[in-house]
């Protein structure tokens, strides 16, 4: 800071006040301060820029087409029109077996759960085998690690507990992500996606 004369009463004033405290003359050489524009913008820019990540990923998690691309309240019959090869369940729910469970290429089998004929619920399973339609015994995934990164790429990170690999008859804080109208429940042996 410097120190001029006032143009109007000649007393000394700082060159960075905007008038002089004498006189209340406007004073026209006063200098800018770069360094506080810059960090003006640059504190505009962040705020700017974290508003507009919180909005995107907020959008990115409620357009989802939550498995097998079926929104909730899909119809039944729409499901077994766009999946010929989808089977009714002795509980009433449908089922079909897939090669390539949320493109990790590991196998399981959806189950796609109905009420009053809408979809409000998918459940991937890893099961042993197949007797009579009937899948048992439900066992681990081959990869439930890809299963749970491909889950994090999709949603982020979970919004309640973390992936610890647990056996299938242990207990655990399993992940869990909550989105706008779905939870997302995640273990070794099955991921729920179930209508809020």
């Amino acid at each position: 800071m410097a120190l001029i004369k006032c143009p109007e009463c000649g007393k000394e004033i700082s060159d960075s006040a905007m008038v002089c405290p004498n006189c209340g003359h406007k004073n026209t050489t006063r200098k800018s301060n770069p360094k506080a524009l810059l960090i003006v913008l640059v504190g505009f820019f962040l705020v700017i820029t974290t508003i507009l990540f919180v909005t995107i990923t907020q959008i990115n998690k409620s357009n989802k087409q939550y498995v097998g691309g079926f929104k909730w309240g899909t119809a039944r019959k729409e499901i077994e029109s766009k999946i010929p090869e989808v089977k009714r369940y002795t509980n009433g729910s449908y089922y079909i077996e897939n090669d390539n469970i949320l493109d990790t290429g590991q196998s399981g089998v959806y189950f796609y759960d109905f009420e009053n004929d809408t979809l409000v619920g998918c459940h991937i399973l890893k099961v042993a085998y197949f007797a009579q339609d009937d899948p048992f015994p439900q066992t681990e995934f081959d990869n439930p690690e890809a299963l749970y990164q491909k889950l994090e790429e999709m949603f982020g990170p979970p919004d309640s507990g973390k992936y610890v690999k647990l056996r299938s008859s242990e207990k655990g804080d399993h992940p869990t992500w909550i989105l706008d109208n779905t939870v997302i429940t995640f273990s070794i042996n099955e991921i729920s996606f179930d209508m809020r």
